[in-house]
């Protein structure tokens, strides 16, 4: 399918303005510049309640001006305006459904085995693509082939649509990246996948419900997918009190270090892999120590010792360790009080 003009579309709601609502990518020609077809690209999207964005989520997959388009959407049973929504943008989506489901991660593996596109993304239903970003994606994709993840430019922004924060991901070296490991800062929101990636069985683990990107990125890092920066290729990231990313956060932690456990329980994980996943441990054990988690913290740090990471050990991680033991009240009133001291440091 070739994606609908902004004339073709259903008007914005009152007083939408900018990108997707009132502008649109200019519409490609049917060829690339060398003479080839375009490289099919098909979206998945999984929603749930989700009614207040998703709208915004769909105009910006339809209004890329792009010749070959797959569009698909997997709606858990919403409750709210969703399945409305989808309904009056139907005639552009190749696929959707509105039925019970396992969760976000069964959603999308629902949506990545109907997809036919060489070319996959996928976008969450209250985030939403830049400009030109499928046409920036496939002229990189046409010069490398053989690239297996093409990963751009995230902006997270506030409610509003008010950038927070720019996450540029141009060098990826998994050494240089050992605290960050695996929250890196790759983005489902601008990164597309090669079709090979899921012939190859390449899925969703639907045992992780918040770190499920995480992981998915960790094993296509494994396996040995080559990953290449694409400028232009630009996702939006929205972060709202509903989102996972702020109620969940700490089920996010959790998730990542069961991660990096499991890799380092594995013997067959290459040794250069299991020393960063050992490095990332230790950051999201503090991490969970500020969090005054302080049973979690120390069932961590077990298993680190004991699957290797002793030299990850250091004073303050054991003084962290003891002062765990005491339970997280006297955690936090620790942290608090050292915070107070650094404030009147800073003030003096």
């Amino acid at each position: 399918m070739r994606c609908p003009t902004l004339e073709q579309l259903p008007k914005p709601p009152g007083g939408k303005r900018g990108w997707p609502w009132d502008q649109e990518s200019p519409q490609l020609a049917n060829t690339t510049p060398d003479g080839h077809a375009w490289p099919r690209i098909s979206i998945v999207t999984s929603s749930y309640n989700q009614g207040h964005f998703i709208e915004e989520t769909i105009r910006s997959v339809l209004l890329q001006g792009y010749p070959d388009l797959e569009f698909i959407i997997i709606d858990g049973c919403s409750r709210d305006n969703t399945v409305e929504i989808i309904r009056k943008y139907e005639t552009w989506i190749s696929f959707w459904v509105s039925e019970k489901d396992r969760g976000q991660a069964h959603a999308l593996n629902k949506g990545f085995h109907k997809a036919t596109g060489t070319l996959i993304g996928w976008q969450n239903s209250d985030d939403y693509y830049a400009m030109n970003a499928f046409r920036n994606c496939a002229l990189i994709a046409e010069q490398d082939p053989e690239t297996d993840v093409f990963h751009g430019t995230s902006h997270f922004v506030e409610e509003s649509g008010r950038i927070l924060q720019t996450v540029f991901t141009e060098s990826f070296r998994l050494e240089e990246q050992p605290d960050s490991f695996p929250l890196f800062n790759f983005s489902n929101q601008s990164m597309f996948f090669s079709h090979r990636i899921f012939e190859r069985g390449l899925f969703i683990d639907e045992s992780y419900k918040h770190a499920m990107d995480n992981e998915f990125f960790v094993r296509l890092i494994i396996s040995g997918c080559k990953f290449q920066f694409v400028p232009g290729l630009t996702g939006i990231c929205r972060l709202h009190k509903a989102a996972k990313t702020f109620y969940q956060k700490d089920i996010g932690y959790l998730e990542a270090a069961a991660i990096c456990l499991n890799i380092l329980k594995s013997n067959q994980t290459p040794v250069h892999i299991r020393r960063v996943a050992a490095r990332g441990l230790r950051t999201i054990l503090i991490a969970l120590f500020r969090s005054c988690q302080t049973k979690q913290f120390r069932s961590g740090a077990y298993q680190l010792v004991k699957y290797g990471g002793t030299n990850m050990l250091d004073g303050k991680f054991v003084a962290r360790y003891v002062l765990s033991m005491l339970g997280a009240y006297a955690v936090r009133l620790t942290l608090g009080t050292l915070q107070r001291i650094r404030k009147i440091n800073l003030g003096n």
